[in-house]
């Protein structure tokens, strides 16, 4: 089996949002995130929705969003990003800008006093076999593990899971990794094949 090469352009990413938005940089904490993966053909849609907690926020606040460099991996590209300031509100606009260098966007939340902001991000990356990953190690720049996280991924009609860097379980048309006090130390990598035929009564 090929052995993956790491993200090229995550260093940069980490350097970079630990220094706009971690603990000591604003009064901004990264809470909670849902995760949703889902493969269509040979591309890999992704919509994340992440929680923060926040203290007085004056300023507008960037925050760096890291897209996989992977050696198993096509190109990726971003379809949406919002941000409310808390769970039932509206969506709005994010700004997200490109960098030379770095394999993602940078987004900037607007200044708002609420305590509970919310971002949705949707991007789609470009599959070169059975093969996914999503970085979920930049949290370590948070400097503090996520309070709670949730991911879910979907595949196609007769496949199903054969390897993952994390315990995923199934749970009806989809697998599903829930946990508690998440700061983990490799990303979510992931492979299927075809399901096993069922077994024919005799």
């Amino acid at each position: 089996m090929p052995r993956a090469r790491g993200p090229a352009g995550l260093g940069l990413a980490v350097a970079l949002l630990a220094a706009a938005a971690g603990p000591a940089a604003g009064p901004l904490r990264f809470d909670s995130e849902l995760i949703r993966l889902e493969v269509r053909g040979d591309t890999l849609r992704v919509e994340g929705f992440y929680r923060y907690l926040a203290s007085n926020r004056r300023e507008a606040t960037p925050l760096v969003y890291p897209f996989p460099v992977d050696s198993l991996l096509g190109k990726a590209w971003p379809e949406a990003f919002a941000w409310r300031p808390a769970a039932g509100l509206p969506w709005q606009p994010v700004s997200a800008t490109g960098r030379p260098g770095l394999s993602g966007r940078i987004l900037v939340l607007p200044a708002d006093p609420s305590e509970r902001p919310e971002l949705r991000a949707v991007y789609a990356q470009l599959l070169l076999t059975n093969y996914a990953r999503y970085i979920v190690t930049t949290t370590q720049a948070w400097g503090e593990p996520l309070r709670e996280a949730r991911f879910e991924l979907t595949l196609p009609p007769g496949m199903q899971l054969t390897e993952s860097s994390f315990p995923f379980v199934r749970e009806g048309k989809c697998w599903v990794f829930e946990t508690t006090d998440f700061m983990p130390a490799v990303d979510i990598i992931v492979r299927w094949g075809p399901a096993a035929p069922a077994a024919r009564t005799p």
